[in-house]
C-alpha cells in the first residue's frame, strides 16, 4: 500500500471479501466495511479487530453498496443502528451489537446510495433508477419521490444513476444528490423536483460531503484532471479546485473532516 501526502497509516484491516464501502461510527470508534460477498464486517477503529459480522441467510448475497451509522443522541434510542443499501435493492435496518437485521425494505432498483437526515426523522434512496425515495425512519413508510420533470427544456433532475446522497447539516428538508449525468442536483423534499444544480462532477461513488461550518460542498470526480472541487452551497459557484498528491487520479470517495475542506479530504482512488 502506497501511502501520498500527510497521511499516517494507523491500523490495516482484512476483510474476507472486496471492500465497496466504508463507513465510521459518530465517535470514530469503529468502521463498518460493506463486502462484494454481502457481508458488513465492522472493526475497532484502533485495534483493526473484528467486532461484528452483520449477514442474513435469508437475503441473496448482493455486494453492499452503501453505508450510513445513525446518530445516537437520544437517550431512549437504539444504538448503533447502521443502515444498508444492497445492489439488490434490499435496505436493511441492522443493529450492530446484536447482529440483527431489525428491518428490511426492498426496492425495484439497484439501489446505490443512502443518508439520513440531520435530525434522523427520516432517510433517502437512491439508484439506478434515477428517483430519491425519501422514507419515514419510524413507521418506514414512503414519504416523497424526487425526480426530474418531463419537461426536456430544463434539467430539474437526473438524467442518470445516482451514486451519493448527503442532506444538509441542519435543515432535515434540504439534501443534495450525485451521479453518473455531471450534476450535483439539490433538493427540497417538500417539492417533486430539484430546485437548481452544480453542472460539472462525475459522481461515480460516495464521492460528495458537506462541511457542517461553513456549508460547502466537496465533490470527488471519477477522472484524473478537477477531481476534488469545492462550491457554495447556496450560489453553486466553484470556489476551489484541490491539486495535490491526488492530481492524475480518478476519486470514488471522499469525507470532509473540518472546515479546511481543501486539507482534509480522504479519497480512493486509481
Amino acid at each position: 500500500m502506497n501511502v501520498l501526502g500527510c497521511l499516517h497509516l494507523q491500523k490495516e484491516c482484512t476483510s474476507s471479501s472486496e471492500v465497496m464501502c466504508c463507513e465510521f461510527n459518530k465517535d470514530g470508534t469503529m468502521v463498518a466495511t460493506g463486502l462484494s460477498n454481502g457481508l458488513i464486517q465492522v472493526f475497532h477503529s484502533t485495534t483493526g479487530n473484528l467486532l461484528y459480522q452483520l449477514g442474513d441467510d435469508t437475503m441473496p448475497r448482493y455486494p453492499v453498496v452503501s453505508l450510513r451509522f445513525k446518530r445516537d443522541d437520544d437517550d431512549n434510542s437504539v444504538k448503533n443502528i447502521l443502515l444498508a443499501t444492497y445492489a439488490s435493492g434490499t435496505v436493511c435496518h441492522w443493529h450492530v451489537s446484536t447482529q440483527t437485521c431489525i428491518s428490511k425494505i426492498r426496492e425495484s432498483r439497484q439501489t446505490l446510495a443512502v443518508a439520513f437526515a440531520p435530525d434522523c426523522s427520516t432517510f433517502t434512496t437512491a439508484g439506478t433508477d434515477r428517483r430519491l425515495l425519501v422514507y419515514d425512519e419510524v413507521t418506514l413508510q414512503l414519504q416523497a419521490t424526487l425526480e426530474a420533470s418531463i419537461n426536456t427544456q430544463v434539467m430539474d433532475g437526473h438524467a442518470s444513476r445516482v451514486f451519493s446522497l448527503k442532506y444538509h447539516p441542519t435543515d432535515p428538508k434540504l439534501l443534495i444528490s450525485g451521479g453518473w449525468d455531471d450534476t450535483v442536483q439539490f433538493w427540497d423534499t417538500r417539492e417533486k423536483h430539484s430546485i437548481r444544480k452544480i453542472s460539472g462532477p462525475h459522481i461515480c461513488g460516495d464521492a460528495m460531503d458537506i462541511e457542517p461550518t461553513t456549508c460547502r460542498i466537496a465533490t470527488g470526480s471519477w477522472r484524473k484532471e478537477n477531481n476534488i472541487q469545492i462550491w457554495d452551497f447556496d450560489t453553486c459557484k466553484l470556489i476551489k479546485t484541490v491539486y495535490s498528491e491526488l492530481l492524475d487520479s480518478r476519486v470514488s470517495n471522499l469525507q470532509c473532516l473540518d472546515a479546511n475542506l481543501w486539507r482534509s479530504v480522504v479519497a480512493l482512488r486509481d
